[in-house]
């Protein structure tokens, strides 16, 4: 009876998450040169996180039928995703800069897509206001 117990309690118990050898290399942080503050938090910095093929997964589930789409790399030193907001708010130089290095974080399959929605292309004018 002991070990049926303990072979139920075991087959319980979720099994542990795999962890990245060099967990660091997939993370990297770049400080703004203008931090901002939103809702009583001040960001002085942005951290780029790299996707799991879950976050992969989930993040093509969450796009379906949306019209502008933001990947999910962009983390506070909590590792909490940063608030669109503070991305929208952030001195176009920083977000140029983080723009630019987030492109080594993305999955690869999804480089492309990004160079065509963010940069202008050969010919492309820029109105006046």
């Amino acid at each position: 009876m002991t070990s049926e117990t303990t072979m139920r309690e075991t087959a319980a118990e979720p099994p542990s998450a795999p962890q990245f050898v060099d967990a660091a290399a997939r993370r990297k942080t770049i400080e703004l040169d203008y931090p901002v503050a939103y809702e009583g938090r001040t960001y002085t910095r942005i951290h780029l996180q790299r996707m799991t093929v879950r976050e992969v997964a989930d993040f093509i589930e969450s796009i379906v039928g949306k019209d502008e789409i933001r990947f999910p790399l962009f983390r506070d030193d909590d590792g909490a995703h940063i608030p669109d907001a503070v991305l929208d708010g952030l001195d176009s130089d920083d977000r140029d800069v983080i723009d630019k290095a987030a492109v080594d974080f993305l999955p690869r399959r999804f480089r492309g897509v990004t160079e065509i929605a963010s940069e202008p292309q050969v010919g492309d004018t820029i109105a006046q206001s």
